[in-house]
C-alpha cells in the first residue's frame, strides 16, 4: 500500500495541531478550571518539592502521573504558568494524534484517506478545548489509548509477546486515567487476540492486566477519598438512553463547560450533526455486515462506538467530556469502512468539506471562557490579600477556591465550605491559622455570600477580614479544635 513519508507528513500534522490551538493560547480569557488548578498544583508539588502523586487528590481514579511530568518538563522549558500547563497538555494530544494517524497507516490500503480523517480529528470542534485540557486522566487515556491500538494492530510487533504484556500494562493504566475509553478500546484488542489465535499472548495480556489492577487496589486503599461521581438511579437509565443524541450532539459542538451546555453557533451545530450521522450511520453498516458475518475488524470497531455512548448511561447528569471517546472511534471505524470502498473520490471530497467546517467551528472557539474568574481580576484579588498579609482564606465557591491556590503559588491558601475536601491539609492548614489567630479572611464573587459588616470591594470579589468564629461556623464546616492540639 502506498503511503505519505512520515518524516512530511507527521511534521506537517504537528504545526497543524499547534496553529489550530495558538489562538486559543493566546486568548485573554485564557483561564484554568477547578480540576485544571488541580493538576496544576499536583505538578507544582512535583517540580517544587519532588512529590509525586499518581492518583488526582482526592479520588480513587484520575491516573494522573503522565499529565503532572509532562507539565514539570514544560515548567523547566517555559517556567511555571498556566499556559505550560496548556502547552504539556497540547504536547500529550499530538502524541496521541500522531499515534492515530500512524494507527490509520496500519490498515489503510491508501494514503489520502489516513490524512484526511486525522485532519478532521484535529479540526474536531470536540476537541478545541480538550486537547490543553489538564482534567486528570483523559489525555493520558486519550494518548496511551492510541498507543495501544497501533500496537495490537501492528503486523509484527502483535506477533511478539512482550507487545502483548505492554498492552496488559497499558489497559490497566487507561483504565485508572479515564475508564471511558475501555469500552471503545476492547472490542479490538479482543478481535486481535482472537485472530493471533496465540494462548500465551491472551494469557499475557491478562495476567498483567490484573497484576496492573491488583498494584492500583492496594495503592489506593492509602488514598484518603472524596468521591464526587454521582450515578443515574435506576429509574432515570431509560431516559438517559433517549439522551444519547443530545448527548452527543452537544459534546460534538464543543460549546459546554462541565454540565453547562451552550447553544452553538450555526458553524459548530452543522459538524456535530453531520458527525452524529456519520457515528450513527457507521453502527448500522456494522449491524448489517455482523448479519452477514463481514469485515470483524470493522464489526469491532464499531462496537466500540457503540459501546462508548452507552457508557455514558449511568451518569446523572449531561456532562459532555463523557463523549470524548466516541470522535477517535468513529473516525477509525471510518478508516475500516472506507478500506471496503474502490471509488473514493466523493468520500475524500466529503471528508475534505468536513474538515473545513470543524476547521471553523473550532476556530470560532477561540475566545472560549466559561468560567466565572477572570485572570486580571482574580491577579488583583491575590495581590490585595498579600499586601494585606492575609494568607488563608475561606471561599464559599469550590472553583474559586483552587484558582486562587494556584494562581498565587500557594501563597494564599484557600479552603470551601466542606470538609474534608479533596486535599484535606489545605482547609486544615485554614483553620489552624485561622484557630492560631493568623489573618485569615472569607473571599468570593460579589453577591455571592450575605455577610454583616464591611467588606472590602475589589475587581468584582469581596474581602471579609477578620471574621469571628460564629460567622465562620454559619458558612463553613469547620475541623474540631482538638486537631491541632492533641
Amino acid at each position: 500500500m502506498k503511503q505519505y513519508r512520515s518524516y512530511i507528513v507527521i511534521p506537517l500534522l504537528v504545526l497543524l495541531c499547534i496553529a489550530t490551538r495558538l489562538p486559543m493560547l493566546c486568548s485573554p480569557n485564557r483561564m484554568l478550571d477547578i480540576d485544571e488548578c488541580t493538576v496544576g498544583l499536583m505538578a507544582d508539588h512535583q517540580y517544587y518539592k519532588g512529590e509525586i502523586s499518581p492518583i488526582f487528590w482526592g479520588q480513587a481514579y484520575g491516573f494522573t502521573l503522565v499529565e503532572t511530568t509532562a507539565i514539570t518538563a514544560i515548567y523547566a522549558i517555559g517556567g511555571v504558568s498556566d499556559i505550560s500547563v496548556k502547552i504539556a497538555m497540547l504536547v500529550l494530544w499530538i502524541i496521541g494524534i500522531v499515534f492515530f494517524y500512524k494507527t490509520l497507516n496500519l490498515v489503510s490500503k491508501e494514503r489520502v484517506i489516513p490524512l484526511l480523517i486525522t485532519l478532521l480529528f484535529i479540526c474536531s470542534p470536540a476537541w478545541a478545548v480538550w486537547s490543553m485540557k489538564a482534567r486528570g486522566g483523559y489525555l493520558t487515556a486519550f494518548t496511551l489509548g492510541w498507543i495501544l491500538l497501533y500496537l495490537v494492530m501492528h503486523p509484527a510487533a502483535s506477533r511478539r509477546i512482550i507487545t502483548w504484556v505492554l498492552a496488559g500494562a497499558l489497559i490497566s493504566l487507561i483504565y485508572e486515567s479515564q475508564a471511558l475509553w475501555i469500552p471503545g478500546l476492547l472490542p479490538i484488542i479482543i478481535y486481535r487476540l482472537v485472530k493471533e489465535k496465540k494462548r500465551r499472548f491472551t494469557a499475557s495480556f491478562i495476567i498483567t492486566a490484573l497484576c496492573s489492577f491488583g498494584a492500583f487496589a492496594i495503592y489506593k486503599e492509602q488514598l484518603t477519598v472524596r468521591h464526587y461521581v454521582v450515578y443515574a438511579e435506576q429509574g432515570d437509565l431509560l431516559q438517559n438512553v433517549l439522551r444519547i443524541p443530545a448527548y452527543l450532539y452537544a459534546h460534538l459542538h464543543g460549546d459546554y463547560f462541565f454540565d453547562y451546555i451552550a447553544a452553538p453557533n450555526a458553524v459548530n451545530a452543522s459538524f456535530a450533526i453531520l458527525f452524529s450521522i456519520l457515528a450513527y450511520g457507521l453502527i448500522l453498516i456494522a449491524i448489517f455486515y455482523s448479519l452477514k458475518k463481514r469485515n470483524s475488524l470493522f464489526v469491532s470497531s464499531a462496537l466500540g462506538i457503540l459501546l462508548s455512548l452507552l457508557a455514558t448511561i449511568p451518569s446523572l447528569k449531561m456532562e459532555p467530556r463523557y463523549m470524548l471517546p466516541v470522535t477517535g472511534c468513529t473516525l477509525l471505524t471510518l478508516q475500516l469502512f472506507l478500506n471496503n470502498l474502490t471509488r473514493l473520490r466523493a468520500a475524500k471530497t466529503s471528508l475534505a468539506v468536513v474538515c473545513i467546517t470543524g476547521l471553523t467551528g473550532l476556530l470560532t472557539l477561540h475566545d472560549y471562557s466559561f468560567c466565572k474568574t477572570k485572570r486580571q481580576e482574580l491577579l488583583q484579588l491575590i495581590s490585595y490579600l498579600e499586601e494585606g498579609n492575609i494568607h488563608h482564606v475561606y471561599v464559599p465557591d469550590w472553583m474559586l477556591q483552587w484558582q486562587i491556590m494556584y494562581y498565587s503559588h500557594e501563597q494564599v491558601i484557600a479552603r470551601q465550605q466542606e470538609i474534608p475536601d479533596r486535599c484535606p491539609v489545605y482547609n486544615k492548614s485554614v483553620d489552624k491559622a485561622f484557630y492560631t489567630g493568623k489573618p485569615v479572611a472569607i473571599v468570593g464573587y460579589d453577591g455571592s455570600l450575605n455577610l454583616p459588616g464591611e467588606q472590602a470591594h475589589i475587581a468584582g470579589y469581596f474581602v471579609y477580614a477578620h471574621p469571628s468564629k460564629e460567622l465562620l461556623q454559619q458558612n463553613f464546616t469547620l475541623w474540631p479544635i482538638s486537631s491541632y492540639y492533641k
